[in-house]
Protein backbone atom coordinates (compact mmCIF):
# COMPACT_ATOMS: atom_id res chain seq x y z
CA UNK A 1 0.00 0.00 0.00
CA UNK A 2 1.46 3.36 -1.17
CA UNK A 3 2.09 6.51 1.17
CA UNK A 4 -0.62 7.99 0.06
CA UNK A 5 -2.88 5.24 0.24
CA UNK A 6 -2.55 4.79 3.98
CA UNK A 7 -2.93 8.23 4.44
CA UNK A 8 -6.50 8.53 2.77
CA UNK A 9 -7.46 5.00 4.40
CA UNK A 10 -6.33 6.70 7.81
CA UNK A 11 -8.52 9.89 7.27
CA UNK A 12 -11.49 7.76 6.45
CA UNK A 13 -11.17 5.73 9.38
CA UNK A 14 -11.04 9.09 11.89
CA UNK A 15 -13.77 10.99 9.70
CA UNK A 16 -16.08 7.55 10.50
CA UNK A 17 -15.03 7.60 13.81
CA UNK A 18 -16.08 11.02 14.46
CA UNK A 19 -19.43 10.37 12.72
CA UNK A 20 -20.31 7.48 15.52
CA UNK A 21 -19.08 9.79 18.09
CA UNK A 22 -21.38 11.91 17.33
CA UNK A 23 -24.37 9.16 15.87
CA UNK A 24 -26.02 8.66 19.43
CA UNK A 25 -26.98 12.27 19.82
CA UNK A 26 -29.44 11.91 16.93
CA UNK A 27 -31.08 8.75 18.28
CA UNK A 28 -33.10 7.91 21.08
CA UNK A 29 -31.73 6.34 24.30
CA UNK A 30 -33.71 2.72 23.34
CA UNK A 31 -31.79 2.82 19.85
CA UNK A 32 -28.84 3.83 21.12
CA UNK A 33 -28.93 0.73 23.48
CA UNK A 34 -28.69 -1.39 20.58
CA UNK A 35 -26.54 -0.01 18.62
CA UNK A 36 -24.54 -0.55 21.76
CA UNK A 37 -25.20 -4.10 21.71
CA UNK A 38 -24.11 -4.11 18.05
CA UNK A 39 -20.88 -2.80 19.23
CA UNK A 40 -20.33 -5.38 21.43
CA UNK A 41 -21.04 -7.84 19.33
CA UNK A 42 -18.67 -6.45 17.05
CA UNK A 43 -16.04 -6.77 19.61
CA UNK A 44 -16.00 -10.31 20.07
CA UNK A 45 -16.76 -10.73 16.15
CA UNK A 46 -13.35 -9.34 15.64
CA UNK A 47 -11.85 -12.10 18.36
CA UNK A 48 -13.89 -14.81 16.02
CA UNK A 49 -12.21 -13.38 12.97
CA UNK A 50 -8.87 -13.92 14.08
CA UNK A 51 -9.45 -17.67 15.08
CA UNK A 52 -12.15 -18.88 12.18
CA UNK A 53 -11.48 -16.28 9.29
CA UNK A 54 -7.72 -16.03 9.24
CA UNK A 55 -6.19 -19.27 10.81
CA UNK A 56 -9.05 -21.64 9.87
CA UNK A 57 -10.33 -23.28 13.10
CA UNK A 58 -13.59 -23.76 13.88
CA UNK A 59 -14.89 -22.78 17.44
CA UNK A 60 -17.93 -23.16 19.02
CA UNK A 61 -17.32 -21.64 22.48
CA UNK A 62 -16.25 -17.73 21.98
CA UNK A 63 -19.20 -17.23 24.58
CA UNK A 64 -17.67 -19.05 26.99
CA UNK A 65 -14.69 -16.27 26.92
CA UNK A 66 -17.03 -13.27 26.87
CA UNK A 67 -18.89 -14.16 29.65
CA UNK A 68 -15.99 -14.91 31.69
CA UNK A 69 -14.61 -11.66 31.03
CA UNK A 70 -18.11 -10.22 31.41
CA UNK A 71 -18.38 -11.87 34.62
CA UNK A 72 -14.86 -11.03 36.04
CA UNK A 73 -15.97 -7.29 35.42
CA UNK A 74 -18.93 -7.41 36.86
CA UNK A 75 -18.07 -9.47 40.06
CA UNK A 76 -15.21 -6.24 40.68
CA UNK A 77 -17.83 -4.05 40.41
CA UNK A 78 -20.67 -5.56 42.24
CA UNK A 79 -18.62 -7.06 44.91
CA UNK A 80 -15.20 -4.99 45.35
CA UNK A 81 -16.45 -1.45 44.28
CA UNK A 82 -14.16 -1.51 41.32
CA UNK A 83 -14.26 1.33 39.17
CA UNK A 84 -16.02 0.38 36.00
CA UNK A 85 -13.28 1.44 33.73
CA UNK A 86 -10.33 -0.24 35.48
CA UNK A 87 -12.55 -3.40 35.24
CA UNK A 88 -12.00 -3.84 31.41
CA UNK A 89 -8.64 -4.42 31.59
CA UNK A 90 -8.40 -6.41 34.65
CA UNK A 91 -11.48 -9.09 32.55
CA UNK A 92 -8.78 -9.19 29.33
CA UNK A 93 -6.34 -10.61 31.79
CA UNK A 94 -8.05 -12.80 32.96
CA UNK A 95 -9.32 -13.73 29.94
CA UNK A 96 -5.97 -14.15 28.91
CA UNK A 97 -4.35 -16.50 31.31
CA UNK A 98 -7.85 -18.49 30.51
CA UNK A 99 -7.30 -18.29 26.62
CA UNK A 100 -3.89 -19.41 26.95
CA UNK A 101 -4.52 -22.69 29.53
CA UNK A 102 -7.98 -23.86 27.04
CA UNK A 103 -5.95 -22.46 23.88
CA UNK A 104 -2.33 -23.98 24.17
CA UNK A 105 -3.55 -27.71 24.29
CA UNK A 106 -6.46 -26.82 21.61
CA UNK A 107 -3.53 -26.23 19.41
CA UNK A 108 -3.36 -29.71 18.78
CA UNK A 109 -6.57 -29.89 17.29
CA UNK A 110 -8.16 -29.02 14.22
CA UNK A 111 -11.58 -29.36 12.54
CA UNK A 112 -14.58 -30.68 14.02
CA UNK A 113 -12.34 -31.62 17.06
CA UNK A 114 -11.72 -28.20 17.56
CA UNK A 115 -15.15 -27.17 17.59
CA UNK A 116 -16.15 -29.94 20.01
CA UNK A 117 -13.45 -29.15 22.50
CA UNK A 118 -14.31 -25.86 22.57
CA UNK A 119 -18.38 -26.70 22.25
CA UNK A 120 -17.67 -28.42 25.93
CA UNK A 121 -16.54 -25.72 27.39
CA UNK A 122 -19.44 -23.10 26.51
CA UNK A 123 -21.59 -26.19 27.64
CA UNK A 124 -19.66 -26.48 31.35
CA UNK A 125 -19.77 -22.41 32.08
CA UNK A 126 -22.78 -21.93 32.58
CA UNK A 127 -22.94 -24.94 35.03
CA UNK A 128 -19.77 -23.94 36.89
CA UNK A 129 -21.24 -21.09 37.51
CA UNK A 130 -24.20 -22.31 39.60
CA UNK A 131 -21.80 -24.23 42.02
CA UNK A 132 -22.52 -23.01 45.20
CA UNK A 133 -19.12 -22.08 45.94
CA UNK A 134 -19.20 -19.63 42.83
CA UNK A 135 -22.94 -18.82 43.22
CA UNK A 136 -22.69 -16.26 45.75
CA UNK A 137 -20.44 -14.43 44.04
CA UNK A 138 -21.87 -15.04 39.99
CA UNK A 139 -25.65 -14.80 41.15
CA UNK A 140 -26.51 -18.50 39.93
CA UNK A 141 -29.39 -18.67 37.31
CA UNK A 142 -30.02 -14.50 37.71
CA UNK A 143 -26.66 -13.62 37.29
CA UNK A 144 -25.39 -9.78 38.53
CA UNK A 145 -27.55 -7.16 38.26
CA UNK A 146 -25.21 -3.83 37.40
CA UNK A 147 -25.97 0.13 37.19
CA UNK A 148 -25.24 1.70 33.78
CA UNK A 149 -21.77 4.40 34.71
CA UNK A 150 -23.37 7.70 34.45
CA UNK A 151 -20.82 9.94 32.11
CA UNK A 152 -18.42 11.73 34.65
CA UNK A 153 -19.18 14.91 33.04
CA UNK A 154 -21.74 16.91 31.97
CA UNK A 155 -21.94 17.57 27.93
CA UNK A 156 -24.66 18.41 25.68
CA UNK A 157 -24.73 18.17 21.95
CA UNK A 158 -27.86 19.56 19.91
CA UNK A 159 -29.67 19.88 23.46
CA UNK A 160 -28.96 16.56 23.71
CA UNK A 161 -27.30 15.32 26.83
CA UNK A 162 -24.62 12.86 27.35
CA UNK A 163 -26.41 10.45 29.66
CA UNK A 164 -26.01 7.13 30.96
CA UNK A 165 -26.82 4.47 27.35
CA UNK A 166 -24.77 7.69 25.32
CA UNK A 167 -21.24 7.50 27.77
CA UNK A 168 -22.06 3.38 27.28
CA UNK A 169 -22.00 3.63 23.78
CA UNK A 170 -18.92 5.75 24.03
CA UNK A 171 -16.97 3.59 26.01
CA UNK A 172 -18.09 0.33 23.84
CA UNK A 173 -17.27 2.54 20.85
CA UNK A 174 -13.73 3.57 22.40
CA UNK A 175 -13.08 -0.05 23.11
CA UNK A 176 -14.10 -1.69 19.89
CA UNK A 177 -11.41 1.35 17.88
CA UNK A 178 -8.89 0.00 20.07
CA UNK A 179 -9.64 -3.77 19.82
CA UNK A 180 -9.95 -3.02 16.01
CA UNK A 181 -6.88 -1.43 15.50
CA UNK A 182 -4.50 -3.99 17.71
CA UNK A 183 -6.45 -6.51 15.89
CA UNK A 184 -5.83 -4.95 12.14
CA UNK A 185 -1.89 -4.48 13.11
CA UNK A 186 -1.93 -8.07 14.81
CA UNK A 187 -3.43 -9.63 11.45
CA UNK A 188 -1.12 -7.32 8.73
CA UNK A 189 2.11 -8.58 10.96
CA UNK A 190 1.15 -12.05 11.16
CA UNK A 191 -0.64 -13.50 7.91
CA UNK A 192 2.52 -13.08 5.98
CA UNK A 193 1.63 -16.61 4.35
CA UNK A 194 -0.60 -19.04 4.22
CA UNK A 195 1.53 -21.65 5.98
CA UNK A 196 0.47 -23.72 8.28
CA UNK A 197 3.03 -22.70 10.81
CA UNK A 198 1.25 -19.20 10.41
CA UNK A 199 -2.39 -20.90 10.88
CA UNK A 200 -0.64 -22.04 13.53
CA UNK A 201 0.93 -19.27 15.38
CA UNK A 202 -2.88 -17.48 14.77
CA UNK A 203 -4.89 -20.25 16.06
CA UNK A 204 -2.64 -19.62 19.28
CA UNK A 205 -3.18 -16.42 19.32
CA UNK A 206 -6.66 -16.02 18.63
CA UNK A 207 -7.22 -18.21 22.15
CA UNK A 208 -6.59 -15.27 24.53
CA UNK A 209 -7.85 -13.20 21.92
CA UNK A 210 -10.96 -14.56 21.87
CA UNK A 211 -11.54 -14.50 25.68
CA UNK A 212 -10.47 -10.48 25.52
CA UNK A 213 -6.72 -10.16 25.77
CA UNK A 214 -3.17 -11.54 25.43
CA UNK A 215 -1.64 -10.82 21.65
CA UNK A 216 -4.79 -10.24 20.23
CA UNK A 217 -6.42 -7.84 22.54
CA UNK A 218 -9.85 -9.07 21.32
CA UNK A 219 -11.17 -9.86 25.05
CA UNK A 220 -11.20 -6.00 26.15
CA UNK A 221 -15.29 -6.53 24.75
CA UNK A 222 -15.62 -8.78 27.52
CA UNK A 223 -15.63 -6.11 30.33
CA UNK A 224 -17.52 -3.76 28.12
CA UNK A 225 -20.20 -6.14 27.95
CA UNK A 226 -20.69 -7.00 31.43
CA UNK A 227 -22.16 -3.15 31.58
CA UNK A 228 -24.62 -3.47 28.87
Amino acid sequence: MSKNSRIYLSAGFVALFCALLLLPFGLDSYTVSKVTQYLIFVIAVLGLNILTGYSGQLSLGHGAFIGIGSYVSAILMVHFGVYYLVTIPAAALVCAVFGYLIGFPALRLHGHYLAMATFGLALALPQILRYPSLEAWAGGTQGLILDWPEAPFDFAFMGVPLDADRWLYMVVLVTCGIVFLLSWNLLRQTVTSKSGRKRTLLCGIAGPSAGGGGAGPCGLPAGAGAHA
